[in-house]
């Protein structure tokens, strides 16, 4: 059961069978509370509930890779949790991931370990790559492994 809108004061409903170990899943429905009993509502908007244009559904975002590039700056990188920031609403979650992978593979974007004074390096994104550094990394996290470390480990 979940609420058919975000308004606290709709009382309709939507009921949807998430399990049936025997047979088929049954239909959604939408019911209205009425006094303790509910009530089918035979002209639910089901497109509306679906496919809301309220924002309510950031999943549902219809982006394309694109529209996250743009966000990509082309000479500062920018760390990985402020593009996703700068991406709601805009991109969803789950886009931002493939559409960094698919950059990445294209050869666009890069990634950059962004220093910062006090805590452990950061990931960034930029459209150039990397400057070339002939001095060892002598950062903070010495210690701590990164993704090369762990692949080099001989466990």
């Amino acid at each position: 059961m979940q609420a058919a809108s975000d308004d606290v004061n709709d009382p309709r409903v939507v009921w949807t069978c998430c399990k049936n170990n025997d047979g088929n899943l049954g239909p959604q429905s939408a019911w209205e509370r009425r006094n303790g009993l509910f009530v089918p509502v035979t002209d639910f908007d089901w497109d509306l509930f679906r496919n809301p244009d309220d924002g309510r559904s950031k999943r549902r975002i219809k982006s394309t890779v694109e529209d996250l590039f743009a966000l990509i700056p082309a000479d500062v990188p920018i760390l990985k949790d402020d593009l996703y920031a700068q991406a709601y609403g805009k991109v969803s979650r789950d886009d931002v991931r493939d559409y960094l992978a698919e950059l990445l593979r294209e050869a666009r974007i890069f990634i950059h370990k962004i220093k910062r004074p006090g805590i452990k390096s950061g990931t960034g994104y930029c459209r150039t790559p990397p400057p070339k550094e002939s001095e060892p990394d002598s950062d903070i996290d010495d210690h701590e492994p990164d993704e090369s470390d762990i692949d080099d480990d001989p466990r």
